[in-house]
């Protein structure tokens, strides 16, 4: 995920998938290449993001989803919330769709290489 940051006080007003973008037209702007352009002068007031937490998959996930209201986008965020356990972390990720927030890393896993990753290596290799 790629920030959305306004051009005048920098505050990330949303996300996006890549920083090449179409240029979108908003009710409050416009955001082109993850630059969001107000229409009006900033003066770093913008509409705070609203976040809900709730647990999935069994308890074993965390997700945290974030809504930017000012550039109608959302991120969703997933962390393992289970034991140490590789089996329970590898159903996680597959859940995911291939990645997980683990402690203050991430943990990721593909049938070529098995898990790799910041997060498995701080919480599963010590």
């Amino acid at each position: 995920m790629v920030h959305i940051e306004c051009c005048e006080c920098r505050k990330v007003v949303g996300v996006t998938d890549s920083y090449r973008t179409e240029k979108h037209n908003l009710a409050h702007g416009d955001v082109h290449d993850s630059v969001y352009y107000p229409l009006r002068e900033c003066k770093g007031e913008h509409l705070p993001p609203e976040t809900t937490t709730r647990r999935a998959f069994f308890g074993l996930l965390r997700v945290t989803e974030t809504k930017y209201p000012e550039t109608a986008t959302t991120c969703v965020e997933y962390a393992y919330a289970g034991p140490r356990s590789k089996f329970l972390l590898a159903l996680a990720v597959w859940r995911a769709g291939g990645r997980v927030r683990v402690g203050e890393g991430s943990a990721y896993w593909s049938f070529k290489t098995g898990f790799f990753g910041d997060g498995y290596r701080e919480e599963f290799l010590k």
